[in-house]
């Protein structure tokens, strides 16, 4: 009887302690949804890597938690995506209105690309030695031309200050120069982040239509 006994009490036990193992996996659970509520996507996705690890025999906790881990990056691309759309317009209005300060070139016949200058090289480029330009994709180009009329093209690294620095002193260049210099700068670097924000959208949109599917998808 009294082994019995013994036997009886330690299935109780291991059955308190089994439920509590339980308890304590849904808690975590329970707590990541709370983050996830609250937009906290990188606490929500720590509580569900404790969860995995810490009770590795919840089973059922587990794949309930294995799904809610695909809701956490679902939930955070929309969120990312949100946010970039909304920065991508704002700085679509900025880039269309700085446009308007320039004058776009292309020649189709001879030309893939078109590109943007100052008003004040616009046209003909006869009579000029050297101007600056902005293509159509970001790349701003520093535009000499010889005596013979050959035109050679710098393209100016817009994030590398010190480089850009370095290049622009080989040039003995005017005050108007330098101005047209800055104008196409910040073109340039504007378009850079417009693409920039252009490509994030992207990747997102890719990421959201993943998890999406991936969520609808049977178990």
């Amino acid at each position: 009887m009294n082994k019995l006994y013994k036997i009886l009490l330690g299935a109780v036990l291991l059955a308190g302690c089994t439920a509590s193992e339980t308890e304590n996996a849904n808690a975590i659970l329970n707590d990541a949804r709370q983050a996830l509520a609250q937009n906290n996507f990188d606490e929500a996705r720590t509580l569900i890597d404790s969860l995995r690890t810490t009770y590795p025999k919840e089973i059922d906790v587990r794949r309930a938690a294995l799904a809610f881990a695909d809701s956490i990056e679902l939930a955070s691309a929309e969120h990312e995506l949100a946010i970039a759309d909304s920065t991508n317009t704002f700085v679509s209005f900025e880039l269309e209105d700085m446009k308007k300060r320039f004058v776009f070139e292309k020649e189709a016949k001879y030309q893939t690309t078109g590109y943007y200058v100052t008003p004040q090289y616009a046209g003909s480029k006869t009579g000029l030695s050297f101007y600056p330009e902005v293509e159509e994709n970001g790349k701003m180009l520093l535009v000499s031309i010889d005596s013979n009329r050959k035109y050679n093209f710098t393209e100016v690294p817009i994030d590398d200050s010190a480089a850009t620095l370095k290049l622009y002193s080989q040039y003995n260049l005017t005050d108007k120069q330098h101005e047209a210099i800055q104008a196409c700068e910040a073109l340039a670097q504007l378009i850079a982040k417009h693409n920039s924000l252009s490509q994030q959208k992207a990747k997102l949109q890719l990421k959201l239509r993943f998890y999406q599917k991936k969520l609808q998808s049977p178990q």
